[in-house]
């Protein structure tokens, strides 16, 4: 049985395909290397991924945010050796899933867009360049927690207009200590600002 993971850091879209033929789709919260530790990582496998499965995965495909350099491929590597015991596990960025999926074997820029923002240029194999995203604080522009971190922060200055305010107040009911908590003080707050892409996506058209 054949495990493939699209990974970011708000969720993971897993797909079991059966000895079968057929295709198993599960959902949970995001795994990002660069934001939970290899503790996270297996809980996360353990408590919400195992449970949903019907038999022995031997092969697990993972494309995720953050998984760039070794050590982020080993953390991973060894999460899934202790979920999956004896698995084959090949992990690999999201971007390059994301090349692979629309350019084949041609030429082509690839961009994803998520909780994060990434580009590339692919040759047909593999990515020869890329600009680097940096994270939602030094980068990400257009990404979900880039775009929720303006949003609150207009919010909290007073620079949004009035019933735009209204209705943040309305729907998220949060002052300002309760975001200074999960930003500066709680897990993964990038996760926390791209949530409120829901309100900017509602409110689109204003």
């Amino acid at each position: 049985m054949i495990l493939v993971a699209d990974s970011g850091s708000t969720k993971v879209a897993w797909r079991v395909v059966h000895r079968d033929g057929t295709i198993q789709a599960i959902q949970t919260v995001g795994i990002n290397p660069f934001f939970v530790s290899e503790q996270d990582i297996l809980r996360t496998i353990e408590l919400s991924l195992k449970p949903a499965i019907r038999g022995k995965v031997s092969q697990v495909f993972f494309y995720g945010a953050g998984v760039a350099g070794e050590d982020k491929i080993d953390i991973l590597t060894r999460s899934f050796q202790k979920a999956f015991a004896g698995c084959m596990v090949e992990a690999n960025s999201d971007l390059l899933a994301a090349a692979r999926c629309l350019c084949g074997s041609e030429k082509g820029i690839a961009a994803i867009l998520g909780t994060g923002a990434n580009s590339c240029f692919y040759d047909g194999q593999k990515i020869v360049d890329n600009v680097p995203a940096c994270g939602y604080i030094l980068g990400d522009e257009g990404g979900g927690a880039v775009l929720g971190k303006k949003l609150v922060s207009d919010y909290l200055k007073k620079m949004l207009p009035e019933d735009l305010s209204e209705a943040f107040e309305k729907q998220y009911k949060l002052g300002l200590l309760d975001i200074i908590e999960k930003v500066y003080r709680q897990p993964m707050p990038n996760r926390f600002l791209a949530s409120f892409t829901l309100f900017l996506g509602d409110h689109q058209s204003h």
